[in-house]
């Protein structure tokens, strides 16, 4: 019985020690720690940019401090639909224009100011001047309605010309209830990642 359990225990060391081999290392520290040019930019290649407050290269953070350094103040403005009922649709349109550059010829034409394009709406016309890149994101939010975009959220904001965002708004909910209207400018690095 001795003698069946000391060849079980040799039995079970000589399975146990199969298939391990001793390997060797024959690349040196400095060979094993250089980064492949393959492979994707490690955490330390990226640095914290406050004008996007995320990180990114320093590339990219210096594209963005670049943009917002020549975002200007433009012109603005809204048909603020007030006050609504419960039911009732409405349209909402948002202008922006860029600010007029003083080096330019004057145009044949004046073209319209934000506030003639969303005049000829219903509800009283809000102006503004929120900064103004060369493109730009809005967006219209607000509890108690239902609220549909019918234009992109991201465009580009051309000169001597008004770009216009337009939803349709639809109050779900009575009481005092208000809209949040938010612009945005987008900036894009040379990689072409838009924040």
């Amino acid at each position: 019985m001795r003698c069946g359990r000391i060849i079980f225990i040799l039995a079970l060391t000589l399975v146990a020690s199969c298939g391990q081999t001793t390997t060797t290392n024959d690349t040196t520290p400095a060979q094993s720690a250089s980064p492949s040019s393959a492979q994707a930019p490690t955490i330390d290649a990226t640095v914290f940019c406050a004008e996007v407050a995320r990180r990114v290269t320093p590339a990219q953070c210096d594209t963005y401090v670049q943009l917002a350094q020549s975002a200007e103040r433009g012109v603005a403005a809204f048909n603020a639909p007030n006050p609504m009922r419960r039911g009732e649709t409405r349209t909402l349109q948002l202008a922006i224009s860029a600010p007029r550059s003083t080096e330019s010829e004057a145009p044949a034409t004046t073209p319209q100011t934000p506030a003639e394009v969303v005049g000829q709406l219903p509800g009283e016309t809000v102006e503004f001047k929120p900064l103004v890149g060369r493109f730009m994101r809005a967006e219209l939010t607000g509890a108690g309605f239902d609220i549909t975009s019918r234009s992109p959220a991201q465009q580009e904001v051309m000169n001597d010309s008004v770009t216009t965002w337009t939803w349709q708004v639809v109050a779900r909910q009575g009481g005092n209830r208000s809209l949040t209207l938010t612009t945005v400018v987008v900036g894009c690095a040379d990689d072409g990642e838009c924040v």
